[in-house]
């Protein structure tokens, strides 16, 4: 065949060119319709299934909606028939009560004609005097829980008193009834308690103080009775007992010595013999080292008092009592809060001038103490404020930096209210026994303290701190507080401090 042959057999495999491109071009466009439909059909299914998953939840949220507003308006009824059933219920007791009313009005009468003469008065009377002891409640507290027992038993026996046949039945009816008639009288019960307790305050300012030193009157002077109880004669071992019970008693190492050396002094002086006449000595010796009486003074305008202590002490809560006792003197009151660095301490300081009823000069938290006094000494002068308290950090641990703010502040205060009269108080906790006498010796270092705040002497038996603070420290205690509530702060005065420790009581006599 040779080369001819093959040729004629590439001839009929091979396939011309433009033969082959318009094959591939009808190929191409017999497919492309074909693919197009399918595509349109799966995109077309998809938009089924998602608007049929739209309507399903559209009907879960209409039926959720309808199960809402069934159960809202199921609520609402059962409210409706609550208060119809309260309405009935009160009407019918209110019924019950004026049938009886009546029914002892018409007892002194004829017994023939009860009923008759009771029915009109049912309507008119019952009514009008039950409604005012239901209102008379309102005003007085007390009253109105015994009245609201009293209209829920005759609630559940308003049956029974209608019913004729049931005298039983009657007869507690008219015990409530009885009862619920005198309770506007207690009125003036209240009225006359009120005028009683204002006497009570007069005169309880000393009871104050010996309620608050109950606790450092047992532990110091009951336990000093006791060890001259059981001595017939004075003898250096009475003393030394004596020694050691008033260093107990938080009176201080250095304090009881000096008292039970000058004691031993004035027994040999006086020649005394009966170990039961040295309490009066002690007594004696107590009150001359507490000195005279040292209160706060406001001469000038303003007065600028600085409040210091160590946190937890107590002295936001002193500055809020001392607030509310400067207003009840007729005095204008601002309070800087420049304890800027302890937790909510300036949150805690705007309550307690909200309770006394005093403005108050704030800044952020953590911000410059002595800006924020300088902002109170201007606000306090345009203001005409006759007091301004200042509230310090206690940072006690840090002397330093505690000495320099102070050093500030007291800068600031010399230049801005150069001539106002200053008072500078430190707050200590008398549950800390002799660890306050530490701190006031401390801050007696960094500071020109001008008197003693004692708070929380009404929760302790260490009391006597007083007496070693004034004596070793020469410091005065100007205030004290013997109690929590916001007229518990009372200024010190020494013959009351010693004469509540020393005088017996109703229960010891």
């Amino acid at each position: 065949m040779g080369l001819f042959g093959k040729k004629n057999k590439n001839k009929e495999k091979g396939v011309p060119f433009w033969r082959r491109n318009k094959q591939q071009a009808e190929e191409e466009t017999v497919l492309e319709p074909e693919e197009q439909t399918a595509e349109t059909a799966d995109a077309e299914a998809e938009e089924d299934i998602a608007a049929a998953a739209l309507n399903d939840l559209a009907a879960q949220e209409q039926d959720e909606i309808e199960k809402a507003r069934l159960a809202a308006q199921e609520v609402v009824e059962e409210s409706e028939q609550h208060q119809a059933a309260i309405a009935l219920a009160r009407q019918a007791a209110l019924e019950a009560a004026g049938i009886l009313k009546n029914e002892e009005k018409a007892e002194p009468e004829e017994e023939t004609e009860p009923a008759e003469e009771a029915e009109p008065e049912e309507e008119t009377e019952p009514e009008e005097e039950t409604e005012p002891e239901a209102e008379e409640p309102e005003e007085v507290k007390p009253v109105e829980e015994p009245e609201q027992e009293a209209e829920t038993e005759s609630e559940t026996e308003p049956a029974e008193a209608v019913e004729p046949e049931s005298e039983e039945a009657t007869e507690p009816e008219t015990e409530l009834t009885e009862e619920s008639e005198p309770e506007a009288e207690i009125e003036p019960e209240g009225e006359s308690q009120s005028e009683e307790a204002e006497p009570e305050k007069k005169k309880g300012f000393f009871a104050k103080i010996r309620d608050g030193l109950r606790k450092t009157k047992d532990a110091m002077v009951s336990r000093m009775q006791q060890v001259l109880g059981g001595f017939t004669k004075i003898d250096d071992d009475l003393f030394d007992e004596l020694e050691e019970t008033m260093i107990t008693s938080d009176l201080g190492p250095e304090t009881s010595v000096q008292i039970c050396e000058t004691l031993r002094k004035r027994v040999k002086e006086r020649g005394v013999k009966d170990p039961q006449e040295i309490m009066g000595m002690i007594q004696e010796i107590i009150g001359e080292m507490l000195g005279e009486d040292q209160t706060l003074e406001y001469p000038t305008q303003p007065t600028i008092v600085m409040v210091i202590g160590v946190n937890g002490a107590g002295k936001t809560t002193t500055i809020g009592k001392l607030c509310h006792q400067l207003k009840g003197e007729g005095k204008k009151v601002l309070v800087a809060a420049a304890d800027t660095f302890r937790a909510a301490a300036i949150d805690q300081l705007e309550v307690w001038t909200q309770r006394a009823g005093v403005d108050i000069v704030k800044h952020a938290e953590g911000s410059d103490p002595a800006s924020v006094v300088y902002d109170a000494i201007d606000a306090a002068k345009a203001r005409g404020c006759d007091v301004l308290i200042c509230d310090t950090a206690g940072r006690l641990h840090n002397k330093k930096n505690l000495m320099q703010e102070l050093a500030k502040i007291n800068r600031i205060i010399e230049t801005k209210a150069e001539g106002c009269h200053r008072e500078i108080l430190l707050v200590l906790d008398a549950t800390t026994g002799q660890n306050a006498v530490n701190q006031a010796r401390l801050f007696q270092e960094v500071a020109d303290i001008s008197g003693i705040v004692l708070t929380k002497l009404d929760g302790t038996a260490k009391g006597g701190i007083i007496v070693s603070i004034r004596n070793e420290l020469g410091i005065p205690v100007k205030l004290i507080g013997v109690g929590e509530k916001i007229d518990d702060l009372q200024p010190f005065h020494a013959q009351d401090f010693v004469r509540a420790l020393f005088e017996p009581t109703e229960e010891s006599l």
